[in-house]
This record gives structure tokens, C-alpha cells and sequence, in this order.
């Protein structure tokens, strides 16, 4: 019977699987909307407080560069929009750098409780939360929270392909002793068995994380375009902001949280409510094994067709009465030891000598 089950987990449609990711999002939203956005807005702060500089810097030469003629550009001209990109790349990446690890943390906090959520498990989200924290979630913040953005930064596909194959950590590295049939996954392979369980389904992974950013992207540029007629705020007025003389830390604040970043936070429940319907059907499929994965089938090899065995050498006798049967036939004769032809019966051969008389 728990076979069947798996079974029909695996076999899950990958539009049933989004459908389910949905379905789940919807049932699990306000028990994961607070635990989750507290994680992103402390990310915000501490992205304001460690970039202030850096923004501050970018944005009193980016109104110095939209002074420059540009039929007129000077080498020091060339060297400020150098600095300007440099600047602007390294707080893109700090950003992306911060942002990842608190992200991890958000998802590792509620991974299991969202996991046996959708298997109709009865679950208390508040032991699952204080259980999430634990030595291993660490391996999973640096493999996934800091791995991915300096390899995607350097180099960009090894990233992709970390995300591809670890993404699932975030659900077993809490997962101690969890049967998969006669064996149990010790805690110590972990980390090792969220790759063969997300083995094959690196496209699907991806596919989800494209649907969770193209959702997010629409509704945060119909709500820019939204905020233009309410509250404009152009880089002079960020700049007045960020001022070191005059920094106003709370309106920097408010702007990240409502100007920037209120739709990634209302919806930074969807992806792993999205990715737990793969990663259940992955694990199911995982579990079963040959079973879902039956061996695959040799190719008939046909037995090569009986030899008949070679006929009993004759007797000397028996040659010379098949012999003398030949030697009999027609005009003449033929000697049965060199085939010579013999006109007329004699007692040895002329031309080997040997004797053909028979009695």
C-alpha cells in the first residue's frame, strides 16, 4: 500500500505538481508569510546599514555622470563611468550575497513543516521551526546561501548547476532517519542524498524557479509603475538620504521595504511551496527504486541452432564398399586411394601402386 502511494507521487505530472505547489501556497501562506518576511526585512536592514556607502557613492556619480556632455568625454569622464560600474557590480553582488544567505535560512525554517504539510501530516509549525535550527543548517547556508552566489558571480554556470543539484538540502538536512525501504539515510549523507534524490529533475527545478521570478517580475512592474503617480523618488532625493552628515536610516528603510522590495516579500512564501510538490515526488521516486525504475531489460540472445555432430568416421571396410560402389559405376574403373582412371580391372594401381582387388 505504501508502495502504491509512492508510486502515485512519483508518477505526478509536472503541471499537477504546479498545481499542487499552488494549492499548498494558498493553504500554508499566513502560517509562512510571518517567519519568512521576518528574515528578508532583517536582511533589508543589514543591507542598508553594511551598503549605505556604497549607495551613497553610487548615487552622487551617477548624477555627476548625467552632467556629462557626451559629445564631449573626457579620460576622467571615462574613468568615473568605469567607477561607476565597478561600484554598481560590487553592490549587485553584496546584495545577492546577503539576500541568498537569509533567504536559506527562510526557507531551511519551514522546509519541513511545508514538506508534511502537503503529505497530510499532523505537524506543530512552531516544534518544526525551533527543530529547522540545528549545527547541519549551517553546511546547508554555505553550500546554498554563499556557494551559488560567489560561483555565479565568477563563473556563473557552476552556480546554476550547485542550485540544480543541492536546492533540495534545504528539506534533508533536517530529515533524520528517514526510512527508504530497507535502508536508513544516516545523518551524515544528508547533504549527498539531495542530489540523487533531484537527479533527473534539473530542468524542473529550474522551471519552477523561472515561474516563482516571471510572477514576482509582473506584479512588481505593474506595482513601479503604480508607485510613479504616488511617490516618485528620483536619486537626489536617495542621495539626500544616504548623506553621511545627514543619514536618515528610517526613510532608507521605508524605501526598501515598500518602494523596493513589498512584492518579494509578500511572495516570498511561493518557491518553496512550489518546489515541495517536486521534491516529495522526486523523494517518492527516489524511495522506490527498481520499482519505479524497473531494470532494464536485456536483449533476447537466441541459442545458436544445435550442430549436428559430424558423422562416425567409417571403417576402413565400409570407404572401401562406398568405394568399390564408385569405382563399379561406368566404363572403367577409379583408383579409390589417388582417383586415377583405370580402363581395365588390374590388381594394383599404375599410377600409386596400391592394391584395388577386392574379394
Amino acid at each position: 500500500m505504501e508502495d502504491n502511494k509512492r508510486r502515485d507521487l512519483a508518477n505526478k505530472s509536472f503541471g499537477n505538481i504546479i498545481s499542487d505547489g499552488f494549492n499548498l501556497f494558498k493553504k500554508c501562506y499566513w502560517k509562512l508569510l510571518l517567519p519568512m518576511a521576518s528574515f528578508y526585512i532583517i536582511y533589508l536592514i543589514i543591507k542598508v546599514f553594511l551598503l549605505a556607502d556604497l549607495y551613497f557613492l553610487s548615487y552622487r556619480l551617477e548624477i555627476e555622470y548625467i552632467q556629462i556632455d557626451p559629445e564631449n568625454v573626457s579620460e576622467a569622464d571615462y574613468d568615473r563611468i568605469l567607477l561607476i560600474a565597478f561600484i554598481e557590480l560590487l553592490i549587485y553582488f553584496l546584495d545577492f550575497l546577503i539576500r541568498a544567505i537569509f533567504t536559506v535560512i527562510a526557507m531551511c525554517s519551514v522546509s519541513l513543516f511545508v514538506y508534511k504539510k502537503y503529505m497530510n501530516e499532523e505537524v506543530n509549525f512552531l516544534n518544526q521551526f525551533k527543530k529547522a535550527f540545528n549545527p547541519k543548517m549551517l553546511l546547508v547556508i554555505i553550500l546554498i546561501g554563499i556557494c551559488i552566489p560567489l560561483s555565479i558571480w565568477i563563473l556563473m554556470i557552476p552556480g546554476l548547476i550547485i542550485f540544480g543539484r543541492y536546492i533540495f538540502t534545504v528539506y534533508t538536512y533536517n530529515m533524520e532517519n528517514t526510512e527508504e525501504g530497507t535502508e536508513v539515510i544516516q545523518k551524515k549523507n544528508l547533504i549527498s542524498k539531495a542530489q540523487l534524490i533531484s537527479k533527473g529533475s534539473f530542468l524542473k527545478i529550474f522551471a519552477i524557479f523561472l515561474i516563482t521570478i516571471l510572477i514576482t517580475f509582473i506584479i512588481q512592474l505593474g506595482y513601479s509603475i503604480f508607485l510613479l503617480f504616488i511617490w516618485n523618488v528620483d536619486n537626489a532625493t536617495l542621495l539626500s538620504w544616504y548623506d553621511p552628515n545627514n543619514r536618515n536610516y528610517g526613510m532608507i528603510i521605508l524605501y526598501e521595504l515598500i518602494y523596493v522590495n513589498l512584492v518579494n516579500i509578500i511572495f516570498i512564501p511561493l518557491f518553496i511551496c512550489l518546489i515541495t510538490p517536486l521534491f516529495a515526488s522526486c523523494k517518492a521516486r527516489y524511495e522506490l527504486g527498481e520499482l519505479y525504475y524497473p531494470p532494464k531489460k536485456q536483449p533476447d540472445y537466441k541459442p545458436y541452432p544445435a550442430q549436428e555432430p559430424y558423422p562416425a568416421q567409417q571403417s576402413y571396410p565400409a570407404q572401401m564398399n562406398t568405394w568399390q560402389s564408385r569405382i563399379q559405376e561406368g566404363p572403367g574403373i577409379y583408383c579409390p586411394y589417388c582417383g586415377h582412371k583405370i580402363d581395365n580391372p588390374i590388381k594394383f594401381c599404375p599410377s600409386c601402386g596400391e592394391s584395388i582387388e577386392f574379394k
